[in-house]
C-alpha cells in the first residue's frame, strides 16, 4: 500500500530524522540524545540527595580502615550489633570520585551509568526483534515496523520514568537500574543468538561476576535473581537447549550473593529488609490511586494485554512474565516504577505494535502528521537541552564556580560550620532528611541520633524514638527526647523564638534565618545567641573539607 505523505518542512524534518535513526550508528545517536536530555535536566534536579553524604562518609571510613567495619561509627544512639551495609562497595566508589573531582565527578558517574543503561535497552529491542523474526512470530509488516525509529519513539515514551531512576541526583539505586538493563540484554541476546545463528550462547555465565558487584552495591540485586529465575522457567517450559546455561547462570548468581563481608547472615538481613514495612517513607509506598503515574501504568498494562491477545507468540513467556511482574510490583511500590520502565522499554515494543498496529494502519495520514509533529517536538526538546547545558556552563564561568555543582541550600551549612568552629564535639539530634549531611560534615567530632541508613544500622525503637524526639507534634515527643538525650538539637527556625517551649531542657545558642541550634542544659551555658558563622563554611569545599581541619 502506498503511504500518504505530508509535505513541507515538518515532513522534511521527519524524513531526515528517520534516515539518521535508521543509519549505521543509530544506536550511538540514540544514546547520545537520551544522555543529552539527562544532562540538560540537571539545572532542575541539582539538589543533592539526602542519602549521598552518608554513602560518601561510609566510603571514606572503609578506605581508612581497609575493610567494612563490624559496627557503625557515626551514631550515638543504640545500634544493631552488626552493620550490614548493602551499599558499601558503591559507597567506596562515591568517595573516590567525590575526593577526586567533587560534584562533577559524581555527576559524570551518573551520566555514564545512564548512557550504558540506554544502550543496553536499545540493544535489547534489536535482539527481541531479531528473535521474533527468526522464529516466524512477526509478519512482514511487523518486521518493517521493527526499526530503530520505532524503538527510539517507544524509548522516548518510557524515558521520563527511566529518568526517575537516576534523579534527582546521585543515588546507589543507579546500580540496580544498570543491572536490570544488563540482565535483560544478556537474556534477550542469548535467545537471539540461539534463534538466528543456531548456536548456544554462554553470555549468561558472565552474570555471576556482575552479581558480585551488584550484591555489594544495592539491595536491588534481588531483581536480578528474579530475572535469572524467570529466564530459566521459560527455558524449562520450552525444553530449550539453553536450559543448562540458564541453570548454571542462576546457580552462579545465587553463589555470588554469598561473596560479601558478612557471608550467610547478609542473606537473612536482606530477607528482613525486603519484608520490612516503611510506612513513613513516601517513595516506598504504593502508587497514589488515580495519580498520573497510576493511570499511565494502568493504560500500559491494558495495551500489553491487548498485544498478547492479538499475537500470543510474539513475546516469549519469560518476557511477558517479567513485564507484568514488574508492573504489578511498581503499583505496590512506587520506587520500583523506573525498573518497570526499563523492562518495558526493552521488551514491550512488540506488544505495543501488536496492540496499536491496526490503529496506525487505519489512520495512516493522521499518523504521518503525528510523526511529523513529534519530530518537531523532539528537535525542540533537544534544543532546550542544549540551551540548558550552555546556560549551566556559562553560569559556572561567570560565577567562577565548578560546573554541575549540586545544590546544598536546603541543608544547614552555616549551622554546621558554626558547630564545627565553636564546639569540640557531641551528640546531635537532627531531622531524618538532614542527618546524613550533618553526619558527613561533622564526622570525627560529632555523632548523630539517626540518618538514612536506618534499616542497616538502627533498631526499630531507635528509629521511632529519634523521629518522635525531633517532632514536637508527636504525643511521645518529650519522653522520646529524654530517651535520646542529645547534646545539641538542630531544628528549622520557622518563626522567631520557636522551638524552645517544646524543648524545655535546652537553650538556643545559634540562629540563622533557616536553622537554629539548641544546646542541652547539661553543657556549660552560652553567654549569648550567636547569629553569624565563626569559621569558613564547609560548603566551600564540601567533599574535601573536614570539621577537625576547619576547627583547627
Amino acid at each position: 500500500m502506498k503511504e500518504t505523505r505530508a509535505t513541507g518542512f515538518p515532513s522534511a524534518l521527519s524524513a531526515w530524522l528517520v534516515r539518521k535513526l535508521s543509519g549505521v550508528h543509530a544506536d550511538y545517536l540514540m544514546v547520545g540524545v537520551a544522555t543529552l536530555l539527562l544532562i540538560g535536566a540537571f539545572p532542575w534536579f541539582r539538589s543533592a540527595d539526602p542519602d549521598l553524604f552518608a554513602r560518601v562518609a561510609t566510603g571514606e571510613l572503609i578506605q581508612q580502615v581497609g575493610t567494612m567495619p563490624v559496627s557503625d561509627q557515626f551514631a550515638f544512639t543504640p545500634i544493631k550489633a552488626v552493620w550490614h551495609d548493602h551499599e558499601w562497595l558503591i559507597s567506596v566508589l562515591f568517595y573516590f570520585l567525590a575526593s577526586l573531582g567533587g560534584d562533577a565527578a559524581l555527576f559524570l558517574l551518573k551520566v555514564g551509568m545512564f548512557a550504558l543503561s540506554i544502550f543496553l535497552i536499545i540493544r535489547t529491542q534489536s535482539a527481541v526483534s531479531a528473535e521474533a523474526r527468526a522464529r516466524g512470530a512477526a509478519s512482514a509488516d511487523h518486521q518493517r515496523q521493527y526499526t530503530l525509529v520505532a524503538g527510539f519513539v517507544w524509548l522516548l515514551v518510557m524515558l521520563p520514568e527511566i529518568l526517575n531512576g537516576f534523579l534527582p541526583n546521585v543515588r546507589c539505586q543507579m546500580a540496580t537500574m544498570l543491572g536490570v538493563a544488563f540482565w535483560m540484554f544478556v537474556f534477550a541476546r542469548t535467545r537471539s543468538v540461539s534463534a538466528t545463528e543456531n548456536r548456544r550462547s554462554l553470555l549468561p555465565l558472565l552474570l555471576p561476576l556482575m552479581m558480585i558487584f551488584w550484591v555489594n552495591s544495592h539491595g536491588g540485586f534481588v531483581v536480578g535473581l528474579a530475572q535469572s529465575a524467570i529466564f530459566l522457567m521459560g527455558c524449562l517450559l520450552r525444553r530449550d537447549r539453553l536450559c543448562g546455561v540458564a541453570i548454571l547462570s542462576l546457580l552462579g548468581c545465587i553463589a555470588a550473593v554469598l561473596i560479601n563481608p558478612w557471608g550467610v547472615s547478609y542473606v537473612q538481613f536482606m530477607i528482613d529488609a525486603a519484608l520490612h514495612s516503611r510506612p513513613l517513607i513516601t517513595e516506598w509506598g504504593p502508587l497514589p490511586l488515580f495519580s498520573m503515574r497510576w493511570w499511565i501504568g494502568g493504560i500500559l498494562g491494558l495495551v500489553f494485554i491487548v498485544g498478547i491477545y492479538r499475537a500470543p507468540r510474539l513475546l516469549r513467556f519469560e518476557d511477558s512474565a517479567l513485564l507484568f511482574l514488574a508492573l504489578w510490583q511498581s503499583f505496590s511500590n512506587s520506587r520500583l516504577m523506573p525498573i518497570f520502565a526499563i523492562i518495558a522499554a526493552g521488551l514491550a515494543l512488540p506488544l505495543v505494535h501488536s496492540a496499536l498496529g491496526g490503529v496506525l494502519k487505519a489512520w495512516r495520514v493522521q499518523f504521518v502528521k503525528f510523526r511529523d509533529a513529534a519530530s518537531g517536538a523532539f528537535v525542540l526538546l533537544v534544543l532546550v537541552a542544549l540551551g540548558s547545558l550552555s546556560v549551566e556552563v556559562a553560569t559556572s564561568i561567570r560565577s567562577s564556580t565548578k560546573p554541575f555543582a549540586f545544590d546544598y541550600r536546603s541543608y544547614p551549612a552555616e549551622a554546621v560550620s558554626w558547630l564545627c568552629a565553636n564546639r569540640q564535639g557531641g551528640n546531635i539530634l537532627v531531622h531524618f532528611n538532614e542527618a546524613s549531611y550533618v553526619l558527613w560534615a561533622l564526622r570525627g567530632s560529632f555523632k548523630v541520633a539517626i540518618d538514612g541508613r536506618y534499616e542497616e544500622v538502627y533498631p526499630e525503637e531507635t528509629f521511632l524514638r529519634s523521629l518522635a524526639a525531633v517532632d514536637t507534634t508527636h504525643p511521645q515527643h518529650l519522653e522520646s527526647l529524654e530517651w535520646v538525650s542529645p547534646d545539641y538539637i538542630l531544628i528549622r527556625n520557622v518563626t522567631s523564638g520557636s522551638g524552645l517551649a517544646d524543648f524545655p531542657d535546652f537553650e538556643s545558642i545559634f540562629k540563622t534565618q533557616g536553622w537554629e541550634i539548641l544546646q542541652s542544659h547539661r553543657l556549660p551555658s552560652s553567654s549569648a545567641i550567636e547569629t553569624k558563622v565563626m569559621a569558613p563554611s564547609i560548603e566551600q569545599d564540601l567533599w574535601s573539607a573536614h570539621c577537625r581541619d576547619i576547627a583547627a
